[in-house]
């Protein structure tokens, strides 16, 4: 979530409001942090090889699976991508909860 500054704080004094073009600026600052946020997430995952990164979404669900964790758990992005994340624990895993505590 965004929170842009619509009340000027600066010389010219409380009680002002900003400019159309100043808040879309202030957007677009704020956009271009996300991408770049972004962009270093996804380089981090996608050249991380020596372990595995499984995102997954509040359900459990896989949505990003790196190179790392196609070569520790054997299994392509393709493969796993829209799975549910207990299928690559064992049943032992899946018996005491360990998908929870790992999405802690």
């Amino acid at each position: 979530m965004v929170h842009l500054q619509t009340e000027k704080t600066s010389d010219r004094g409380l009680g002002e409001f900003a400019s159309p073009e100043d808040l879309v600026a202030e957007l677009e600052s704020h956009r271009e942090a996300l991408a770049s946020s972004e962009a270093r997430q996804r380089a981090i995952v996608e050249n991380a090889t020596d372990f595995a990164m499984v995102i997954t979404d509040p359900n459990g669900i896989v949505t990003d699976w790196n190179p790392g964790a196609e070569q520790v758990i054997g299994w392509t992005s393709q493969e796993m991508i829209g799975q549910d994340a207990n299928c690559f624990f064992t049943p032992e895993d899946r018996a005491i909860g360990r998908i929870t505590v790992e999405m802690d």
